[in-house]
């Protein structure tokens, strides 16, 4: 499952993302964070999703020359029995949601397809590489297609890796 950025947005209007992005909130893990935002961006009763951890990995995106934004994006994969009528979405937030086969979803990381936000790109890619295997093994589907990929963010701390290096283009005082 896409969703569609609405144009409202203030970046990657328009763009194609994963399925359910959020923060982390304060006194919260990211396992916690996937289940508030499963129904809080679907409308998905997290109880009928089934939902797997994948990686984390750290993201510094330049969004204007003066906002640089790092974070650690916690990835998660969900399975679940539904209609594309029962989700649930900000209007506001969210113009659409779709159903895509996982190899459409392969097809368009592996172009780098203009529909999908260049933000998930990295995310993305070791999405497709992950789950790819395991999907079709030897041809034959070993599981059925995801319904949707979650990524949540949260903010480096000291023990996941805050670090300013040589590479970084602010500096501290």
């Amino acid at each position: 499952m896409l969703q569609k950025r609405s144009s409202q947005v203030d970046h990657y209007p328009n763009m194609f993302s994963i399925s359910v992005t959020g923060h982390v909130e304060a006194g919260e893990n990211s396992w916690e964070a996937v289940v508030r935002e499963l129904q809080e961006e679907l409308g998905l009763d997290p109880k009928h999703v089934q939902v797997e951890f994948l990686f984390s990995i750290r993201r510094d995106a330049q969004l204007s020359p003066t906002y640089i934004d790092r974070q650690i994006n916690d990835v998660y994969v969900g399975w679940a029995d539904f209609k594309l009528e029962d989700i649930v979405f900000d209007r506001e937030a969210i113009s659409e949601v779709k159903l895509v086969p996982f190899a459409v979803f392969e097809a368009m990381v592996k172009r780098r397809s203009e529909e999908l936000a260049g933000v998930y790109q990295e995310e993305c890619s070791q999405l497709v590489g992950l789950l790819g295997g395991r999907l079709s093994l030897n041809g034959v589907s070993g599981l059925p297609d995801p319904v949707a990929c979650f990524c949540l963010k949260r903010l480096p701390t000291p023990l996941t890796g805050l670090a300013v290096t040589a590479s970084d283009k602010l500096s501290r005082g």
